[in-house]
Order: C-alpha cells, then structure tokens, then sequence
C-alpha cells in the first residue's frame, strides 16, 4: 500500500510541476471585456487579460524531497485591465469574475 501511495504521490507531484510550466509559459490573451463594479460606472469594451488561479495545499519535506499530502482546493477567475502589470481587486484593477462556456 505505502509503494501504491509514493508512486501516486510522485505522479501527481510531476503532474502539478507540468501544470505549472504550461501556466508560466502561456500567452496573455488581451480580449474586448466589461467591467461593472457596485456603486461606479461601468466600464466598456476595455481591453482586458483573464487570469485562472488554481489553489492547493502540498506538504513535505524540502531536504528530502518527500511529498506527504497534495491537493487542489480551489480556484479564482479575474478579469484585469492588459496595460496594468500587478492590480489586484481592492485596488481596482481587476474584477472577479466567471467562466462562460460557449
């Protein structure tokens, strides 16, 4: 059973190390967007960029290189303004927002 765990350990560990490298090394797409915000004017047809973060907990050993415990826990879609390098929401520029499959 613990060799079953470690190999399954060990998959999901280069499986998430790969999801990073496609994360790094993708393009920003910039894309005609909305941005409608509580209590301000809505802005429209703002060249926007959209940005995925995917959560999750990895537990281990950094001498040893040991995965105990990896799991995705969660994610977060915003919506920023493409001429703005590092905005968050609460400075305002970005917004939250949710996929629309098409």
């Amino acid at each position: 059973m613990f060799v079953h765990q470690r190999i399954e350990t060990e998959r999901n560990q280069c499986q998430f190390e790969a999801e990073l490298k496609t994360v790094k090394k993708g393009e920003m797409c910039i894309q005609k967007n909305h941005f409608v915000r509580p209590n301000s004017e809505p802005i429209f047809n703002l060249d926007a960029t959209p940005e995925l973060g995917i959560f999750g907990c990895l537990v281990g050993n950094t001498l040893t290189g040991e995965v105990s415990f990896f799991s995705r826990t969660g994610h977060m879609m915003k919506t920023k303004m493409a001429h703005v390098n590092e905005g968050g929401v609460w400075r305002g520029a970005s917004v939250y927002d949710s996929p629309y499959l098409v």
